[in-house]
């Protein structure tokens, strides 16, 4: 149970957060519904008697910072069905638990620091992985990072879909923690362009492939969900990716879409199969003039019959 590392953690995270009258618990493990009921209620006992008002509530936010496994309370510990044979402090964790947040919750209330106690180890230098790395990253022939392959139409309806599919590379390079693959932008009245969406929202999907693993060639696709609510106006898709080179350096590059619109279903309807007002005039301008040579003809062969 210590190799590589210790299974458990022998130091765990605990804190407090205070949101006006709302305190909330924050907890490194899988509490019980009695065990998290008891820390509550003796939470809100220490915060009220020193000085948080009467209408305190206090929740339970887990899991948070750590996983410490379960926390039953002392009688479920004797039971030793699944949460209590997985409380793996023992018997009385729930009490050191509660112990150590009145702690907090005293020191929270009163304005005082409270003891940070011991640091957890940083375990990052001994984690094991077992997923081959990036060997490397290459564009076809003729082709650069970022260049598209399907672009977009150029007019969609409002609650279709766009798809576009760039020529791209092995995004494990660069997982764009806090940042985004992709983002869907809106040209402004100003002829700036505004980001509405990213890849961490429902509308957007983000689809990488290999199309070639032996050449490190790969594709890909964006998808975005128009919304029917969205309002209409110029928009394109952009992507943001990392290559890695055979020398293993890793660098950025972007992909953009051709600027497309966005319209309401009978915007669309009109543009889609509409014709220009000039070529409808001379359609029907075309068409008046043949009616009328048709029926002159007609009536000519009347009278000469007559």
């Amino acid at each position: 149970m210590t190799v590589p590392y210790a299974w458990s953690p022998s130091i765990v995270d605990l804190q407090i957060f205070r949101i006006g009258q709302l305190a909330i618990i924050s907890v490194p493990a899988e509490f019980s519904t009695m065990s998290g009921r008891r820390t509550r209620d003796s939470i809100t006992a220490t915060l009220k008697a020193a000085g948080f008002p009467a209408n305190t509530v206090t929740v339970i936010a887990g899991l948070t910072n750590d996983y410490a496994d379960y926390v039953t309370t002392y009688e479920e510990y004797q039971i030793q069905r699944y949460e209590g044979a997985s409380t793996i402090y023992g018997p009385h964790t729930l009490e050191a638990f509660i112990q150590e947040f009145n702690k907090l919750a005293d020191a929270l209330a009163k304005g005082t620091p409270a003891p940070k106690g011991p640091t957890p180890p940083n375990l990052l230098d001994k984690q094991l992985t077992f997923l081959p790395p990036v060997v490397f990253d290459h564009a076809p022939f003729g082709k650069s990072f970022g260049d598209v392959v399907v672009d977009a139409d150029a007019q969609y309806k409002q609650g279709s879909s766009v798809k576009v599919t760039f020529i791209g590379a092995n995004p494990r390079n660069n997982v764009k923690l806090e940042g985004t693959f992709l983002s869907v932008e809106m040209l402004q009245p100003d002829n700036n362009w505004k980001v509405v969406f990213t890849d961490s929202q429902w509308e957007t999907k983000f689809e990488w492939k290999h199309t070639s693993l032996l050449l490190g060639e790969s594709e890909v696709t964006i998808t975005w969900d128009i919304p029917q609510t969205q309002a209409p106006g110029t928009y394109r898709i952009q992507y943001f990716g990392d290559a890695k080179s055979l020398d293993q350096k890793i660098s950025s590059f972007t992909g953009k879409s051709t600027d497309f619109k966005v319209m309401t279903p009978k915007e669309y309807i009109k543009h889609k199969h509409g014709m220009p007002k000039s070529v409808n005039r001379i359609l029907k301008k075309n068409w008046q003039s043949l009616y009328k040579n048709k029926y002159r003809k007609s009536m000519s062969i009347v009278n000469k019959k007559h």
